[in-house]
């Protein structure tokens, strides 16, 4: 087991919090976030709007799926849906299924592009309407589930990018949309996902979705992430529109973020601020700010060029708490609640609170689990979980 974890496993405050968000944090006061004890709740944000708790509820759209699936259920059950608070941190009590599996199969029998799956929520509002970005995929018609007859993967075998049970669902992946007027609905879904793995450098598939209006010409920018087809790293594209809705045009200049061969980033997060574009992401070998699993930030003015060069670090993984930090092994699918005058109010993370060798399904779980009981067990009861927090921003970002 590395140092990085027998230190999270024997010291969960840690008094040396490293990022430029950091003194903005305020202490986390539990209960917040979404959870659900038979579900791996994992990824979304909030909007408000009038609701369950009045005018100002908080609607949380966030990813599930059950906890029998194994931690790799994100990528065959996962559903996204909406939970409200009359606090925009939480917590949060589930209310519906937005996106499920579809009732039905295209009029030939085949599968729709998200038939099965819907992950990574992510929200932008547009012209009076709430669109709720996400990825969708659908299983191997020659390899069907049935009921809680999953695949058992061999151990430390995940063949995600070639062929096997997870293999096509990860190939499938697309970025979609669902329109509504409200957090309430009725949300129109479409029967083609907003973009295709046609590029050189992503040949495979589309996903964790997050957009942004573009202040200066009115369209819609969508960036995503992909795979590129030698070394297999995750990079970042982006794409416009005039509307939500598409066509989408992919930005000749894509990946607009490359860390390099031998790393790999995703989990952003792009907003406007003050005319300037802001994105946030998992830099996860830290090939771009030096840390590994850090959260990092770049800015743009166009939101199509960015340069590698100015970013800095948001915050390492882990919140204050009233007694001192809390550290985390990694914090992802990171989206902000944004204030007026766009400035970040809530950061919503999911949290992984040791190595994911923990999470039942895994194919290295038996062997982890037997070989690092010692070391891990005070983290193993709550390995995964959703954070709000709350962010303190009286200037405006630079």
């Amino acid at each position: 087991m590395s140092t990085q974890l027998t230190a999270l496993a024997q010291a969960p405050v840690c008094s040396a919090p490293l990022g430029a968000w950091v003194p903005h944090m305020r202490p986390v006061k539990e209960p917040v976030g979404w959870q659900d004890p038979d579900y791996f709740c994992w990824g979304g944000l909030a909007t408000i709007a009038p609701g369950e708790e009045g005018a100002q509820t908080a609607h949380f759209f966030g990813a599930r799926w059950p906890r029998w699936t194994g931690f790799l259920g994100w990528l065959t059950h996962s559903e996204i849906c909406r939970a409200t608070s009359a606090s925009p941190t939480g917590p949060f009590t589930t209310r519906e299924i937005v996106l499920g599996p579809r009732v039905h199969t295209k009029p030939d029998g085949t599968y729709y592009w998200d038939q099965h799956n819907a992950h990574n929520p992510t929200l932008l509002r547009w012209k009076g309407k709430l669109c709720l970005f996400y990825t969708g995929t659908h299983r191997d018609p020659a390899n069907p589930f049935h009921g809680r007859n999953i695949p058992v993967v061999p151990q430390g075998q995940v063949d995600f990018y070639e062929t096997g049970h997870y293999g096509w669902p990860r190939m499938h992946q697309r970025v979609g949309v669902a329109i509504a007027d409200s957090p309430l609905g009725p949300w129109t879904r479409f029967d083609a996902p907003l973009l295709e793995p046609d590029e050189a450098w992503a040949p495979f598939f589309t996903t964790n979705p997050s957009a942004c209006a573009n202040p200066h010409n009115g369209k819609i920018h969508l960036y995503y992430k992909s795979v590129d087809s030698i070394h297999k790293r995750m990079k970042l594209g982006v794409a416009t529109a005039d509307r939500p809705e598409g066509p989408y045009l992919k930005y000749t200049g894509n990946p607009i973020i490359d860390p390099g061969p031998h790393h790999n980033v995703e989990d952003h997060f792009v907003w406007v601020q003050a005319g300037r574009f802001h994105m946030l992401f998992k830099d996860m070998t830290g090939g771009i700010g030096g840390l590994p699993n850090a959260t990092v930030e770049l800015t743009s003015d166009n939101g199509l060029d960015w340069d590698l060069r100015t970013a800095r670090i948001l915050y390492t993984p882990g919140w204050p708490t009233s007694t001192g930090w809390q550290p985390a092994h990694r914090m992802e699918q990171c989206n902000l609640l944004l204030a007026p005058g766009d400035r970040p109010a809530v950061l919503y993370a999911s949290v992984l609170n040791t190595d994911e060798r923990w999470c039942p399904g895994h194919p290295g779980h038996q062997a982890f689990v037997h070989s690092q009981r010692e070391h891990l067990q005070p983290l193993r009861e709550q390995h995964t979980r959703n954070i709000a927090i709350s962010l303190d921003f009286k200037p405006l970002l630079r």
